[in-house]
């Protein structure tokens, strides 16, 4: 198979509505040589004019080379003019959504013809009309990626695919200048070993490995190991203790544990009561001097000294890979399942290639210092840069103080932010450093308005907004693909999705900007898809998918949202944290958003703590700044007129820190255990 390099500089050249999209996705031809040889001779042009859309697309196809080029959309003879100008071979006019079946290769020649005479699809030159679709799909058939291609497949290709290139960046050590690096043939070579040396230890095809780690190498050779092998992980969060890591451990069914020595300890304390957990693996990465093994337990670094033969197990694509438990705020933490098959959304490895091309481009590197059990560090940035075959940087954990110039040392083009690493960049002392960097893109989640455009100035790069969750049923909203995207919005879904906001009695709002759950809409035919399976727990999945009060079918996402009149979703708040106050819904984080721009504030959390009547009232939970000091009284002050008066918080709590999960979002339901104390300042009690 031939080497496909692609660190080229790229160029969008500024284009227009959806041929962003088009460009996204066609621009990794440009550097695939299997392409430049099947059309050197070819010369082709098309025109697609989207009904939904303000602007047209020409895509030209000029001896092995792709170019895209926005027009502005038209009437009937103005699209028939600018396709004989253009010396056009073929024209397509659709709609949105059935463009993005065809750009995905999944509408079969008999499914084209169907909607052609349904005048679904409307076509000039019929016979380029399939040669426009084999183009989109070229990329990955030059691949060999199919829709049956698993991760571990994939693994194998790209060490011959991209062989030597970098694809893991390890910082070891940022002031000392310690980094480990590994190639993609590296990982498909060590994974190897480590599937050979699971084997080995007795772990068999369907046993899972818990496994409990912090962000190193070893973390992702034990998943991409486990992949080849048929053995499914269990993603263990690093902060449980006592009863909530017995209860993982317990209800996954692991056999095995791969664990860094550091959380041996608070292991050791339940290891008893876990009779189903037969052999510890311990990862001796960064162990002290003085650390002693416990008798009888593996070492990671002896399971990596296996041979690299290639594991010859058969795997089906309905194999569990992979359990992923949630936070449980509400009650025991469920476990969500992904398959060999259909990881993140239920969708296959070559749909998802597809999407993460709507994110990235080619020769980006990203960067994450998110832990590796949560779905935003593996697969929003680890997955997704190794489906494109791009270099990841990983960190051990978040530094706001180091975090430019991590991006400037390692030419870092794209990162996520979770919880509040927004807010905590801001509060930084500004630097020289803040401008030097060659970040183009910050994707982050319900960013603070306020901090938006601030912060896009301040650092000299952009915001892109998305909205999707691990158990979210694929559902997505997204701005990338988007112009003129407002401040603050989560984005629009796809095209062909339809997402609403409903209120409490299950019906779905006609009029904008009214505030309820944010669903989308269930076709009877994606049922099976969309559905959410949490492991030995049924009714769970089953509670996602609901009636709703016109009879179709939509799935909760348990997130408060609302949709202003040009359809843009914003983000109010978690549904089960709303606040209740003497007849109002408060959405905590409209009080956070104000309380955070106090300049003496690092960070707040607003939540209900129950008052003398039964409902609640606000209470607020404030972190300053190094050095800094404020009265109660001051943040009132500050709060009127930027809010609503019965948003203003009755109860103040100042804390050195707020209890936080390791993503960084703030456990609220150790703050409400807590509740009011002695120290609490009352504004009604003054």
């Amino acid at each position: 198979m031939t080497s496909i390099m692609m660190e080229q500089e790229v160029n969008d050249k500024e284009l227009k509505g959806f041929a962003k999209l088009i460009w996204q996705i066609l621009i990794p031809l440009n550097q695939n040589p299997d392409f430049q040889r099947a059309f050197k001779n070819e010369e082709k042009h098309f025109l697609l004019n989207l009904f939904d859309g303000e602007n047209a697309v020409l895509i030209h196809i000029d001896h092995g080379k792709v170019d895209i080029e926005s027009v502005k959309n038209g009437p009937k003879d103005y699209m028939k003019k600018l396709y004989k100008d253009k010396n056009c071979d073929a024209m397509l006019q659709t709609n949105t959504a059935i463009f993005l079946d065809i750009a995905a290769g999944s509408l079969s020649t008999a499914d084209i013809f169907k909607k052609i005479l349904k005048r679904q699809i409307k076509v000039k030159g019929i016979r380029n009309l399939r040669l426009l679709s084999d183009i989109f799909d070229f990329h990955l058939k030059s691949l060999n990626v199919t829709g049956k291609t698993l991760l571990r497949d994939v693994i194998e290709k790209w060490a011959g695919v991209y062989g030597d290139k970098t694809f893991l960046t390890y910082i070891v050590d940022f002031d000392e200048g310690l980094d480990e690096k590994y190639t993609y043939k590296d990982m498909h070579i060590i994974s190897n070993r480590v599937a050979n040396g699971l084997l080995n230890a007795g772990i068999k095809k369907g046993d899972g490995i818990a496994l409990m780690n912090i962000n190193s190498p070893e973390y992702l050779f034990t998943i991409f190991g486990a992949m080849k092998m048929g053995a499914y992980i269990v993603l263990v969060n690093t902060g449980l203790k006592g009863e909530g890591l017995k209860y993982v451990l317990d209800h996954s069914d692991a056999s095995s544990i791969v664990i860094h020595w550091s959380f041996l300890d608070a292991f050791m304390e339940i290891k008893e009561q876990l009779p189903k957990l037969e052999r510890v693996i311990v990862d001796l990465r960064d162990a002290t001097e003085n650390f002693e093994l416990p008798k009888g337990v593996h070492t990671f670094q002896k399971i990596m000294e296996a041979p690299a033969d290639e594991i010859g197990i058969v795997i089906d694509p309905d194999d569990m890979c992979m359990l992923m438990y949630t936070a449980g705020t509400t009650g025991l933490p469920k476990a969500i399942t992904f398959w060999q098959g259909k990881l993140l959304g239920g969708l296959n490895i070559k749909t998802l290639m597809k999407l993460v091309a709507l994110l990235t481009q080619p020769g980006d590197v990203a960067y994450t210092p998110l832990p590796l059990f949560h779905s935003n560090a593996l697969f929003l940035s680890t997955f997704a840069s190794y489906l494109s075959g791009l270099s990841l940087i990983l960190g051990k954990r978040f530094t706001a103080s180091r975090h430019w110039n991590i991006c400037k040392k390692y030419g870092v083009t794209i990162f996520n932010t979770l919880g509040a690493m927004v807010t905590f960049l801001m509060k930084q002392p500004e630097k020289p450093i803040d401008k030097d960097h060659n970040v183009r893109i910050v994707n982050t989640a319900a960013c603070p308005p306020e901090l938006w455009k601030a912060f896009e100035k301040r650092f000299d790069t952009k915001i892109s907004e998305a909205y999707g969750a691990t158990d979210g049923g694929g559902f997505m909203l997204l701005t990338q693909i988007f112009d003129d995207v407002p401040v603050g919005t989560m984005g629009k879904p796809l095209p062909g999705i339809t997402a609403e906001i409903m209120d409490d009695s299950g019906k779905i709002y006609t009029e904008a900007n009214k505030k309820g759950e944010l669903v989308f809409l269930v076709e009877a035919s994606e049922v099976e898809t969309r559905e959410v399976k949490y492991y030995k727990d049924n009714k769970a999945s089953k509670r996602l998918i609901r009636k709703g009060a016109d009879g179709r079918l939509w799935f909760h996402t348990g997130d408060m949202a609302y949709k202003d009149e040009e359809g843009w979703f914003y983000f109010v708040d978690r549904k089960k944290d709303s606040i209740r106050r003497r007849g109002e819904n408060i959405a905590p984080f409209s009080i956070e958003n104000v309380i955070n721009q106090h300049e003496k504030v690092l960070e707040s959390a607003a939540y209900g703590v129950k008052s003398e009547v039964g409902e609640d009232e606000v209470m607020v939970s404030v972190v300053l700044k190094p050095s800094r000091t404020l009265k109660p009284e001051e943040i009132i002050d500050f709060c009127r007129g930027k809010m609503a008066d019965f948003k203003i918080p009755r109860y103040i709590d100042f804390l050195e820190e707020l209890p936080k999960n390791e993503v960084h979002r703030v456990l609220k339901r150790k703050l409400k255990e807590k509740g009011i104390t002695p120290s609490t300042y009352d504004r009604e009690n003054k």
